[in-house]
Parts: C-alpha cells; sequence; structure tokens
C-alpha cells in the first residue's frame, strides 16, 4: 500500500504523541501509512524526543529570542552551519554557559560564518578573473586588425576590479580571523578561570 504523503494531520499529530514512548518510530508509520522520515522529523523537531545531545543544542538555538535575528541575518544555508556549530561548542560546555559565554559563542560562530563568505566571494573572484583571463588572451591572439580593442580594455577593467574586490576580501578575512582568535582565548581564559575558582573552592571546602 503506497504512503501517504503530504502535511501530517491533527489526528496524526495526537496519534504520535501518545505513542511515542511505546512504539518505535518504524512501526507508528507502518500505523499511520506513513514514511519513516515524516515521523521521525515530527517527533525530533516538534516532540523534541530521541535528540542526541547536539540536536538537543541544535533545537535550544530556534528557542532563543534571537533567533529570529539571525533567521534575518543568514541565508538557511548558513543558520545550518550556524546550527551545527552552535550545537557542537554548546554540547562540548556540557550546558554549563553563563549568558555573557553564550553571547560570545554567538559572536564567534558569526565570525566563522563571514569569513565563510569572504572565502567564497574570493573564490567566484578568482574563476571571474580566470574566466575574463581566457576571454583576453582569446582576442589577443586574432589578427590585430580583427581585435575588439574597446572590448579588451573593458575586460581588463573588469579584472583589475575583481582582483581589488579580492584584495579587500583578504583583508577582512585576516581582520575577523584575528577577531576570531582573540574571542575563543578570551572565552578560554573565562572558562579557566571559573573552572579554577570552583576547583578552589571545592578544595577550600574540603579542607
Amino acid at each position: 500500500m503506497a504512503k501517504k504523503t503530504g502535511r501530517l494531520s491533527k489526528e496524526e499529530k495526537d496519534t504520535i504523541k501518545r505513542l511515542a514512548d511505546s512504539m518505535t518510530v518504524a512501526d507508528i508509520a507502518d500505523q499511520l501509512q506513513r514514511s519513516y522520515d515524516a515521523v521521525n522529523d515530527y517527533i525530533k523537531n516538534d516532540l523534541k524526543i530521541g535528540l542526541s545531545s547536539v540536536e538537543k543544542a541544535a533545537y535550544t538555538l530556534e528557542d532563543r529570542p534571537y533567533w529570529k535575528e539571525l533567521e534575518a541575518q543568514f541565508t538557511t544555508d548558513e543558520l545550518e552551519l550556524f546550527k551545527y556549530h552552535w550545537s557542537r561548542i554548546i554540547s562540548q560546555f556540557k550546558d554549563d554557559v553563563f549568558p555573557t559565554e553564550e553571547l560570545q559563542v554567538v559572536d564567534v560562530i558569526k565570525l566563522e560564518i563571514l569569513m565563510n563568505r569572504c572565502l567564497k566571494g574570493n573564490k567566484e573572484n578568482i574563476e571571474q578573473i580566470n574566466t575574463y583571463d581566457a576571454m583576453i588572451r582569446d582576442e589577443r591572439s586574432r589578427d590585430k586588425d580583427q581585435q575588439d580593442h574597446d572590448h579588451i580594455i573593458n575586460m581588463e577593467r573588469q579584472v583589475a576590479g575583481l582582483r581589488a574586490s579580492q584584495e579587500s576580501l583578504n583583508r577582512d578575512y585576516r581582520e575577523l580571523q584575528a577577531k576570531k582568535a582573540s574571542m575563543l582565548r578570551e572565552m578560554k581564559g573565562t572558562r579557566e578561570q571559573r573552572i579554577k575558582r570552583l576547583e578552589d573552592s571545592k578544595q577550600s571546602f574540603t579542607s
């Protein structure tokens, strides 16, 4: 029998909620005649059941008040990367994160994404420069009386503009990289100080 497609109905969602703790995803999917992925996605995304520590951390980000701002600032692919970095860092900290540290984590990930944008822009510039260079060589290979000199000059200007953009992107990348390294050192230092204070307090209490 063919599996049903489309959005889950309210009745189907209620059934999944009722059975999620007592039946496997595969059995629930068979009972509802739905695909495994449809049921599994609802259980994880909406009910937050069966998540790994990394997945839990990723979903908690969407509950933050500033998530809407992040959605307005970054593309869908960048948001997926944001959640990936967020979940791994927060999971690494074992959810032991102060509000100020949380903001530092957000800022570090923002810098990482902006660095990626610089690298992507640089790659696009290189590809365009190579394309223009090939076109210029092709045009110059013609007999002089057949060359389109205005076209050559225009392409050379395009290449010059792309090279200037490339230098700007490289400069921005280095600045972002320096800021990120500084913030990571600050986060590490702050965290080590916290751990040391906790260890000192335990030792004092024990003694």
